[in-house]
């Protein structure tokens, strides 16, 4: 069995060493970085103030040989912004802080799946394990956050889309606890390829919230 599970960890190492650098972090970290810039720059976004067009401006000059102009006395126009939608923001401001957690949590379950890759002894090592269960731990809060959470009506398709990567994940997740606990090499490949179907949902997430308008 324990032959069975360096083979696994083996084939995990090669992938995420070998592969696109999305790979590294258990293959969220890149849709990841993508979803949070989106994510970022949606919630950045403002109406500039308008601060008048040349012709409204007045020209300085010597009083004395300039006369005031009716177009020179009329005021500058300007805008205000258009406010933000509270539940956008606050849902923005979530999904920044969860996914923040996200890519911590992935990177550190890459991190110790590709030190026991290439040293397979360290998965029967508590150390090891404490280190893995945490950042599952964590991965597994962070899915009930992203499901409490209330999108804004202009975003319920992206929601949907994050809640089925999370489902994704959570059962990723539960796939690394089985193959450590039995030192199964299948049920980590199971866990592998979860990972990479919730990874391919959040890059369809990211796609769509960069397109939407709210």
């Amino acid at each position: 069995m324990l032959n069975e599970i360096k083979l696994g960890l083996g084939r995990y190492w090669r992938w995420t060493s070998t592969g696109p650098k999305w790979h590294w972090g258990v293959g969220i970290g890149g849709p990841l970085l993508a979803l949070l810039i989106v994510i970022s720059a949606a919630g950045g976004e403002e109406e500039p103030a308008n601060g008048g067009d040349v012709d409204s401006q007045v020209i300085a000059g010597d009083d004395d040989d300039v006369a005031p102009t009716a177009q020179a006395e009329r005021p500058v126009p300007t805008s205000t912004p258009t406010p933000l939608d509270p539940v956008l923001t606050q849902y923005q401001t979530s999904l920044l802080d969860i996914f923040g957690d996200y890519s911590t949590a992935m990177s550190g379950i890459g991190s110790d799946m590709q030190r026991a890759g290439a040293s397979p002894g360290l998965i029967l090592t508590s150390s090891w394990q404490t280190s893995v269960a945490v950042n599952v731990a964590l991965v597994r809060v962070l899915g009930d956050q992203v499901r409490a959470l209330t999108p804004p009506t202009c975003l319920r398709d992206v929601h949907a889309l994050l809640l089925r990567a999370v489902t994704d994940f959570d059962a990723s997740m539960e796939l690394i606890v089985q193959g450590i606990d039995r030192l199964s090499a299948v049920s980590l490949e199971a866990a592998t390829t979860r990972m990479v179907q919730g990874t391919d949902k959040l890059t369809s997430a990211s796609a769509l919230f960069a397109g939407v308008s709210c």
